[in-house]
């Protein structure tokens, strides 16, 4: 056990003992303690002649097990229920893991030979790629695939708890303010020259854990509670565009601006170019949704004044910006930092390295005639190249088919709760950000967004309220 399971563990064991109806709240949480282990295991010890080392068992893996064993119990006692709302989705999600599931096991020894890059070196993108054979890489991977099922279908079935609304967004926000949290004390340790806390929320010696770079320009780049800055800063992308729209669009407006402003300073404070792009792609994309929306529902005559505040508000951070960029003595500074982390990530594999990896992805699409090589054969730098790397185009079709009968449903409902505003801009926000630069197609973080999508869909009457 290690020094954080010492304190983790515990804190489950309680919630399962004496607040039962917030395990999927602590999910959240567990969802963003990413690079954590609470129990390290030596698979060399149990396999000598396998050349394996040691490997973590994460918070949300143990989460997970707890809700497994509960659903199973719930099975055999009262069954099973599924929303009507989701079954589409959810039936789209099952043919994407049967999808998957197979092709794990069997697309490796099809296409055995085919060049990949190794999933299961911590570096991989750094090394040439090698021939593809079925490995233990592709059995975790389907593994963690079945286990984001039985979590999904588990916290599906508390949707209709009294108070599961009110306990899912007390799990949004601490594992927002956990996040918040440590990446402040980080940074603080980092210029006040504290003790830091790296060694215990990055433990897990499965990951590549760069917990503390620092830029040619001196500048330390924030990855922690996550293994790299640019999961720290997708995360906090997310939930910065999440809140926004809440301001922009919901009832508990000043909250909701008072927390995204807080997480945009987190998602500053990470460094991380991933988040800071998918941010802005996703703020544009959002600003042009409200004009729609604005011109729409005539009703709603306050979103075209906010509207034209995140106009003006965008429009002036943008001219600062290149003002400071162009004409004020921090010009060369400036510049050279956004080099830096923009075009040149102090981290393993560089920009010209990843790329070659998705120009791989593609490659090898077409070298198996659009099946792939197996879920957890290849890796890419993009989510979406290794989708296809992976799964292939059956896989990615259903699971892109999944995405959108999603957010269609959020797309189309014209009146959305506070929570439903912030899930359905998430998920689309966290969405951009695995795809710009996040190769983990099992990454607890995303799918927790995922979840939240699913257990707050729109029912039917919510979107024919569209034509009263």
């Amino acid at each position: 056990m290690t020094l954080f399971g010492s304190v983790f563990l515990p804190l489950l064991l309680a919630v399962l003992l004496l607040a039962r109806p917030w395990l999927p709240a602590l999910l959240l949480v567990a969802t963003t303690l990413q690079a954590a282990s609470v129990v390290n295991v030596d698979l060399a010890a149990w396999l000598p002649a396998s050349g394996l080392g040691v490997y973590g068992i994460t918070p949300y893996n143990a989460v997970a097990l707890c809700m497994g064993v509960l659903l199973l119990w719930r099975g055999v006692t009262v069954g099973w229920v599924l929303p009507v709302q989701v079954r589409r989705s959810a039936g789209l999600w099952l043919a994407y893991a049967l999808v998957a599931v197979v092709g794990a096991w069997v697309l490796p020894r099809v296409f055995e030979g085919t060049r990949v890059h190794e999933m299961l070196s911590l570096y991989g993108m750094s090394k040439p790629p090698v021939p593809v054979q079925a490995s233990l890489s592709n059995m975790v991977q389907a593994a963690n695939l079945l286990v984001h099922g039985v979590v999904l279908l588990y916290v599906l079935q508390c949707v209709q708890d009294v108070g599961f609304v009110r306990r899912m967004v007390w799990g949004a926000l601490a594992a927002l303010a956990l996040v918040l949290g440590v990446g402040l004390y980080e940074r603080l340790a980092w210029t006040l020259d504290w003790p830091t806390a790296v060694a215990f929320w990055l433990n897990n010696p499965g990951y590549a854990l760069l917990g503390g770079q620092v830029t040619a320009g001196d500048l330390m780049r924030v990855s922690s509670p996550f293994s790299e800055p640019s999961y720290t800063s997708s995360y906090l992308a997310t939930t910065t565009l999440g809140l926004m729209a809440v301001a922009a669009f919901g009832r508990r407006t000043r909250w909701a601006l008072a927390l995204g402003v807080l997480s945009a300073l987190g998602l500053f404070n990470t460094l991380g170019s991933t988040g800071w792009a998918a941010a802005g792609l996703a703020a544009l994309a959002i600003v042009f949704w409200m004009g729609a929306r604005a011109s729409v529902l005539d009703d709603n005559n306050h979103i075209r004044a906010r509207e034209a505040w995140i106009w003006l508000v965008l429009s002036a951070v943008l001219v600062a910006t290149l003002w400071a960029a162009q004409s004020t003595r921090y010009s060369q500074d400036i510049d050279k930092t956004l080099n830096e982390l923009l075009l040149n990530k102090a981290q393993p594999g560089n920009q010209e390295e990843r790329a070659v990896t998705n120009v791989r992805a593609m490659e090898i699409v077409g070298e198996t005639h659009g099946l792939g090589v197996g879920l957890g054969s290849n890796r890419a730098s993009s989510f979406f190249a290794g989708l296809l790397s992976n799964t292939g185009v059956p896989g990615a079709v259903l699971f892109a088919a999944m995405l959108v009968s999603l957010l269609w449903r959020y797309f189309r409902t014209p009146h959305l709760s506070d929570p439903q505003l912030f899930v359905g801009v998430s998920l689309f926000t966290a969405t951009i950000a695995v795809g710009l630069g996040i190769p983990d197609l099992n990454l607890p973080m995303y799918w927790g967004f995922i979840f939240l999508a699913f257990v707050f869909c729109p029912g039917d009457a919510a979107i024919g309220t569209q034509k009263t």
